[in-house]
């Protein structure tokens, strides 16, 4: 029954707003004579304990102004009451929208500092999203929702009792070790919500549209030019909460000014032209300046292309001048850098020539210049040299990847090298990060060191496990906790400075980035600039046909296209019926959209995407005309659609058989799609995409189902993922509530699918489809059961029925439902 006023001692209040639940708490802005209130109705006893843990953290929190203000606690048979004084203040959700970028500063700072005082009291406040801070007109914020609150030295105790944590906050701002990554939970769980919340503030959009993509911290694209949110966003939703920005850190980074880029002294055509010794000339320049990306990026290139070159690299470092102090350490951190991302038949023993040099200049002879420089400058260069030197050895002699990736089992004395080396490089990166003088030189040094640390990181921790050496274990982890207290000291003293971290993936974060520069400067339409040999890319200088021929992509004439009759229609494309070189095709031509350049870059990826795969149940891919009428050519199905011969030909009768054929046809073309590496989500599965290879006349008739539009699943844009993809009544509830989803949410739509096969009637028909997504989403409504014709097996409803469940984690995998519908199409089918 719907709550209309509550009875309180401040007089009956008016409810004029329900608010969002939090969890199964009940949320109303109420009104009376007396002014605005914000009510929460606990249901008891189910709910008594969190009942009484908010009054209590709201008792203990009242003196430092960061709660809401508690007028009135009220506690009857089956439900608590805890009433809020809400004047003038609105949640943090209600004002997302209207906030503007010169309000995003002072608001954020604000709740920074609110959740400072949180965690200085050692709690973990559980529930931080929009729905649980409160924001004044003046961007004054308070924090509410402390039921799901707990002391850190609580959640200590239950890790060590091998208990879960266990919350009920809301799963859009659950940080990725509260959902399984395996991390242990502490205060960074709050700053993975905060980084949540920044991201919606900023991008007015929601950072995670997967499960699977939350779980491994793959946010959607940032659509904002500043820098300085930018490296915020970066910092909060890393997946390892070790390394995740706390309240001080952030908020060091949003009061430091944001650092100038570099000005390129020459012209781009200059630096095309120049030679290895001319890079290695401007990278190690006697000047207080970090290494230029862009120049690094152009040594790479010239060294993976053609190995020939690499040893001019070495040549051209032996004749830099190295008994200038500055210009020495650059040297040193330029070729710790070359042979970080080189392979490794490129590091040669002119590593150890050069190192040589550097070892007489600054141990046995001196010079005019060194008299400028102090002791612990000399004692930096030399611990930087022995460091190379032992990289060079380790990786020699044992041929272990420069990049530490790919390193398979190793023996105890290679592990016992690798732990040495890994505690001298966080020995000296503590030991130079702590210098009074730190300049802008030792910036590159701190960030190539923290690369290995995190590479050899992974390998030791995995090695270790493995041998059962506790006092090796122990070395390891009593070091790894130095390099995580380094890493926080960088945040703050260092808050622009790109920290290098490694999640479960080995990469090589700089050959990365320096192939991205390489990419980026040189062509403005770096994706367009692929080789027509490869399996992943295209040509896309010129209009004309990208065919399908043996994996590879050729230009043929877009004339040879002939279109016919229209077809369908969609928001994005017309279909056509059509001929390719006498062949009877579907053309989709696509609309032009207002941004061209993201509808270019969908329709490269949907091509990619149709072109590599293969499935009979797949619609097939023929070829892509790219050019001012942009279309894609695919397999032409005479069948139409299943739409179609469910609901507009109830006339022909479609026999038992033919449905589970149906249905098992679906399967099988899901089954495959979400078994591709990565898992390709349709997101808009429905009869109207469903398409038959040959008309159905009668109870013989058997042509196979075929998906469509299974390429806008890959291609879809950030902006266009954060609507509803897809028509309602096929909708999943977590697509509905604008929650992360995953592959679970294409199965919900085939129970919508198969419940049309089995009943011939349209999903929800006579209702409005405005308030299907309500009735879907609050009161659990799912198309009528009486509607299904009695001969229907109930094993067959019962797949259905828990197709649709509503927890997502209860629905069967396409693997799964398609063994069940295989049984049942062999009973039916001779």
């Amino acid at each position: 029954m719907e709550l209309k006023t509550i009875s309180t001692s401040q007089g009956v209040l008016k409810v004029i707003e329900r608010l969002k639940n939090i969890w199964k708490i009940e949320c109303y802005v109420c009104r009376n004579e007396l002014g605005l209130f914000y009510v929460k109705i606990y249901p008891l006893p189910e709910c008594e304990k969190d009942f009484d843990k908010e009054n209590f953290m709201i008792t203990c929190f009242t003196n430092e102004n960061l709660v809401l203000k508690l007028v009135e606690i009220k506690k009857e048979r089956h439900r608590g009451l805890l009433i809020f004084e809400y004047t003038k203040l609105l949640s943090l959700s209600e004002r997302i929208i209207s906030l503007q970028p010169q309000d995003y500063s002072k608001l954020i700072r604000n709740i920074l500092d609110s959740l400072f005082k949180v965690h200085k009291s050692n709690i973990i406040h559980g529930n931080i999203s929009p729905e649980t801070i409160f924001v004044s007109e003046s961007l004054e914020t308070v924090l509410s929702s402390f039921e799901f609150s707990t002391p850190i030295e609580e959640v200590q105790e239950q890790r060590l009792n091998g208990l879960p944590y266990i919350t009920h906050q809301s799963i859009e701002t659950m940080a990725p070790e509260i959902l399984g990554s395996g991390f242990d939970i502490d205060f960074s769980i709050d700053m993975w919500g905060l980084g949540c919340i920044i991201y919606q503030i900023v991008c007015k959009t929601k950072p995670f549209l997967l499960l699977e993509d939350q779980k491994t911290g793959k946010y959607c694209e940032i659509n904002t030019q500043d820098p300085m949110w930018n490296a915020v966003i970066k910092r909060l939703l890393i997946v390892d909460p070790r390394f995740r920005g706390n309240c001080q850190e952030i908020l060091a980074l949003i009061n430091t000014p944001v650092p100038n880029e570099a000005k390129v002294p020459w012209s781009l055509s200059s630096v095309l032209i120049k030679s290895t010794n001319s890079w290695v000339k401007l990278l190690t320049q006697d000047a207080n300046t970090v290494m230029d990306s862009f120049i690094f990026g152009k040594l790479i290139s010239k060294a993976l292309e053609n190995p020939n070159k690499i040893p001019k690299f070495y040549s051209s470092l032996i004749k830099r001048h190295i008994y200038k102090p500055r210009v020495c350490l650059k040297c040193l951190a330029l070729l710790h850098k070359y042979m970080y991302v080189s392979e490794l038949d490129n590091i040669t023993t002119r590593i150890n020539e050069f190192l040589d040099i550097v070892q007489m200049t600054w141990t046995m002879t001196k010079s005019i210049s060194q008299k400028f420089i102090s002791e612990t400058g000399k004692k930096t260069i030399v611990q930087y040299m022995e460091i190379i030197r032992e990289k060079y050895r380790i990786h020699s002699e044992y041929r272990i990847n420069c990049d530490w990736s790919s390193v398979g089992t190793l023996e105890a004395k290679i592990i016992r090298d690798l732990l040495s080396y890994y505690k001298s490089i966080t020995r000296f990166s503590i030991y130079i990060f702590e210098l009074s003088d730190f300049t802008e030189i030792y910036t590159d040094i701190v960030k190539i060191i923290l690369s290995e640390q995190q590479e050899l990181g992974l390998i030791l921790c995995k090695e270790l496990e493995e041998i059962n050496n506790l006092e090796a274990t122990h070395d390891f982890f009593k070091t790894n906790r130095k390099n995580v207290e380094l890493i926080h000291q960088v945040y703050i003293k260092r808050p622009y400075l790109e920290i290098p971290y490694t999640d479960y993936l080995h990469s090589n974060a700089y050959a990365s980035i320096a192939k991205s520069e390489i990419l980026f400067v040189e062509s403005s339409v770096s994706e367009r600039k692929l080789s027509v040999n490869s399996s992943e890319s295209f040509i896309f200088s010129e209009p004309g046909l990208i065919e399908s021929i043996k994996d590879d992509f050729t230009i043929s004439n877009p004339e040879d296209l002939e279109f016919e009759e229209v077809i369908g229609k969609g928001s994005s494309c017309t279909v056509f019926k059509g001929k390719y070189r006498e062949q009877q095709v579907a053309i989709k031509l696509m609309k032009q959209l207002t941004n061209k350049n993201a509808y270019m870059k969908e329709f490269y990826r949907e091509i990619e995407t149709l072109s590599k795969i293969r499935h009979v149940n797949l619609v097939g891919y023929i070829g892509a005309c790219i050019g001012e009428k942009s279309c894609i050519v695919m397999e032409y199905c005479t069948g139409k659609t299943l739409f179609n011969l469910l609901h507009e030909r109830r006339d022909t009768n479609v026999s038992l058989s033919q449905r589970i054929k149906f249905a098992k046809d679906i399967s099988e073309g899901m089954a495959y799609l979400h078994s591709l590496t990565p898992p390709i989500i349709h997101r808009d599965l429905k009869s109207l995409n469903l398409l038959l290879s040959e008309p159905v006349n009668c109870p013989q008739d058997f042509p196979t189902v075929k998906i469509t539009d299974f390429g806008v699943s890959r291609t879809i844009s950030t902006e266009m993922m954060t609507g509803h993809i897809g028509t309602c009544h096929w909708m999943a509830p977590e697509i509905l509530k604008d929650l992360p989803y995953g592959l679970p949410s294409d199965v919900y739509s085939f129970g919508i699918v198969l419940w049309e096969i089995l009943s011939r009637v349209t999903p929800y028909k006579g209702t409005n489809n405005a308030v299907i997504p309500f009735q879907v989403i609050n009161h659990g409504r799912r198309p009528d059961l009486k509607l299904i014709p009695e001969n229907i097996p109930k094993a067959l409803i019962s797949l259905m029925v828990k197709c649709w469940d509503v927890n997502p984690l209860e629905r069967p995998t396409f693997i799964e439902i398609t063994k069940i519908l295989d049984n049942m199409h062999e009973l039916l089918i001779p």
